[in-house]
């Protein structure tokens, strides 16, 4: 991967995968890092104000997918946070600010089991928004395997022709669903 970095070679996508808890979903983020260092020393200075943001998870050009509960709403074209009510979005802010904290530590939303169609629509939009940092515009896709078919569908779409700087990491303990 620095390899792929030093002679601005890097891929449309990455796949990290290993058993729960192996650490795929933390590594994707020091990938992001690395992709984004403003230091160019080929790994994560940690000091710039990019792998600060980074770390945080509140880097202006990095996306995080994540399975969220399936709402009785199935317009795929609507927000997929449209149905969290503010105590939902509450602790939403808070799973993320641990996983800031631990990249080990899973978005574990309650009756989540999907990556709903809505939620890649809403990502693929953001995607093709201007870039708010230079750099990098990353696209981490926590637990992939749980990607609805009409979902997949849709990201593949995306993953064919990405905008240019754009590169998805998809995280998952089963590469084979």
């Amino acid at each position: 991967l620095k390899q792929a970095i030093k002679n601005d070679r890097v891929a449309n996508a990455y796949l990290f995968f290993g058993p729960e808890g192996s650490g795929s979903e933390g590594f994707a983020i020091e990938f992001v890092a690395m992709l984004n260092c403003q230091s160019h020393i080929g790994e994560p200075c940690g000091s710039c104000s990019a792998c600060k943001k980074i770390k945080k998870l509140e880097y202006g050009n990095l996306e995080l997918v994540y399975p969220i509960p399936r709402s009785s709403d199935q317009s795929s074209n609507s927000d997929p946070f449209r149905k969290f009510s503010e105590a939902d979005i509450k602790d939403l802010q808070d799973m993320i600010a641990q996983k800031a904290e631990n990249p080990y530590v899973k978005i574990n939303i309650p009756k989540a089991r999907h990556i709903p169609i809505s939620f890649i629509r809403e990502i693929k939009r953001k995607t093709y928004l201007r870039s708010q940092e230079s750099g990098w515009k990353v696209i981490a896709i926590f637990d992939a395997h749980l990607m609805t078919t009409p979902a997949a569908n849709a990201f593949l779409k995306i993953l064919e022709e990405p905008p240019e700087k754009t590169t998805f990491i998809l995280s998952t303990s089963n590469k084979d669903a």
